[in-house]
This record gives C-alpha cells, structure tokens and sequence, in this order.
C-alpha cells in the first residue's frame, strides 16, 4: 500500500477533487493487460456511478477492481482478461451486495 505519491497540484486536480483521491495497489490479474497485479490505481472515493467504467468496488465483501455497465436489470461487472466471465448482479440484489467506493482516474504501470 502506498501512503502518499507526489503529483503536480494542477495535474491532480485534472484528475478530480484532490482530497478524495486515493492509491490502491492492484493484485490479480483480472484486469490484464490494461491493469497487471502491482500496478498503482488512483480512484476519486465517493464518486458514484455514473456511466460506464473502471471502478474500485466491494462486491460481496470483496475489494475490486471492476469495469461496470448498468442496465435495466443489474449491472454486469467485467474483467478486461477473457479467462474471467462477466458477474450478473440482478438489481434487486445491487445494494445487499454491491459497493462503489469511486471511479479509476488514473493508473501507473510496473515495468
């Protein structure tokens, strides 16, 4: 876990509202190869939904990093690597299971 990251002020408020940014260490391979497991996520916490994207969620008590789409029915969450399938959550299950703590603004890369 990374506790601070230098940024240009200018630069990070592109990004979002600067004191809601937070840096998570990826792990897994889910997202591959847009996201590789160490890569260094920023997401704007608290941003809800609205559209589709990358965002940091809890789904059933577990921390992810997920593209969603909503539809009339649910939202689907999806990996970018095709050896995971896409996760249907019906919409009368969305708020039992389902939490988005915000958006991904940003991503840094292991090399």
């Amino acid at each position: 876990m990374v506790d601070h990251m230098p940024f240009p002020a200018a630069y990070a408020r592109t990004l979002g509202q600067v004191g809601a940014l937070r840096l998570v260490t990826a792990r897994g391979d889910s997202q591959e190869p847009d996201i590789r497991d160490g890569d260094l996520i920023m997401y704007e916490e608290g941003t809800p939904y609205r559209a589709e994207g990358m965002y940091v969620i809890v789904l059933d008590g577990d921390l992810m990093v997920k593209r969603l789409q909503r539809g009339a029915a649910g939202f689907r969450i999806l990996s970018i690597n095709p050896a995971y399938g896409p996760i249907e959550i019906p919409a009368p299950e969305v708020d039992a299971r389902l939490t988005v703590l915000g958006r991904v603004v940003w991503s840094g890369k292991q090399w």
